[in-house]
């Protein structure tokens, strides 16, 4: 037995083909022209000054293990920085299940322009400060 394709259906099979080749293009250009999901900077060295245009956001990420008692607190400018959250978070690679280390993120954004400080204090609640670990991170939030 033969068989016999005609035009047409040899036509139909390349319209089809034509269509799929442009909607595929199109899906991809759209997802390649959408905007990007904007990246908020991570600050973990004081010795590095923040600097951040005002309606942005940052990071201050600091190495916390709460199993040891102590916790991060953050003393800022309410003028210049808004507390967005604070929140301990764990790495993904974490490969041991019996750590409790992560790291201890404070999320801000710049509300107004100027100079600030955000003072982060490692304590335990409760104890004498002369046991506190300090770290001090300058910002400078600009227009």
């Amino acid at each position: 037995m033969r068989y016999f394709v005609g035009v047409g259906s040899r036509a139909r099979s390349l319209r089809c083909y034509l269509v799929g080749s442009v909607l595929l293009a199109i899906v991809l250009l759209y997802g390649a022209c959408s905007p990007a999901e904007p990246v908020i900077p991570i600050y973990a060295d004081p010795s590095i000054p923040i600097e951040v245009e005002q309606g942005r956001s940052f990071i201050i990420a600091l190495a916390d293990d709460p199993m040891n008692g102590l916790m991060w607190e953050a003393e800022y400018d309410v003028g210049v920085l808004q507390l967005l959250s604070d929140e301990l978070v764990y790495p993904e690679d974490r490969d041991c299940t019996r750590c409790s280390w992560g790291y201890y993120q404070f999320t801000f954004e710049a509300v107004s322009e100027g100079k600030s400080v955000v003072v982060c204090t490692y304590r335990r609640p409760g104890f004498p400060a002369d046991t506190d670990e300090v770290r001090t991170f300058s910002v400078i939030v600009a227009r």
